[in-house]
């Protein structure tokens, strides 16, 4: 099995209800689409991870004619549940995916500027070739990275050994990457109970093996 991840980029069309909407936003921005689930009657399911103001999302979602269904938990950290109509460029790509059997890697990443997407699709060398040579003209593609498939090939943190994972999730739950730091490594080695020297190694590895993906990407 191949798998090959590509830049999906728009400028012109709205990909997904609220694009440019939320992409205007300073405050707001859509991390990943966890899941998209087709509904019938032309509609989707969404589960997706935002971050910043998740208060103005609401009110986007609330305004927006083409949202008929949300939720926003105050405490999922970010993971924004959408029901809304279809529009015809996803329409057009969720389509193309069927028609060629092909398997898409889950969660989809969002560009920063809101007009990209990196995905990853899984399946032959044929039918990926075949599903590059029928993309909507409104979406440029660009292939970043192919090769034969492995667990984890497309989500950096798989790739993390478990102890920095758990490294990770903890140095995040107690607010060491927000601004200002809610933590010391001090404070995350007497929750891990190691040294703050051993912390401090573990998130700068951390730290370059995804700074590597996102340089890449």
């Amino acid at each position: 099995m191949r798998y090959a991840t590509v830049l999906l980029r728009w400028d012109d069309v709205e990909l997904l209800p609220l694009n440019s909407a939320i992409a205007a936003e300073p405050d707001l921005r859509v991390e990943a689409v966890h899941y998209i689930n087709p509904v019938r009657g032309g509609r989707y399911a969404e589960l997706s991870r935002f971050r910043g103001d998740l208060a103005r999302a609401r009110e986007l979602f609330d305004e927006s004619p083409q949202v008929n269904q949300f939720d926003v938990p105050e405490d999922t950290d970010g993971i924004v549940y959408l029901e809304y109509d279809s529009a015809p460029v996803l329409d057009e790509l969720m389509g193309l995916f069927a028609d060629h059997a092909v398997v898409l890697s889950w969660p989809i990443r969002f560009t920063e500027d809101g007009y990209g997407v990196e995905i990853t699709l899984l399946g032959t060398e044929s039918v990926l070739g075949d599903v590059f040579g029928a993309f909507p003209d409104a979406i440029e593609l660009t292939l970043r990275r192919t090769g034969d498939y492995s667990e984890g090939v497309s989500d950096p943190v798989a790739s993390l050994t478990q102890r920095q994972r758990e490294v990770l999730s903890v140095a995040v739950r107690n607010g060491y990457y927000e601004t200002p730091r809610k933590s010391t490594h001090r404070e995350l080695a007497e929750k891990l109970d190691i040294t703050p020297g051993t912390v401090s190694q573990h998130l700068q590895r951390i730290e370059v093996r995804l700074i590597d993906y996102l340089m890449d990407f």
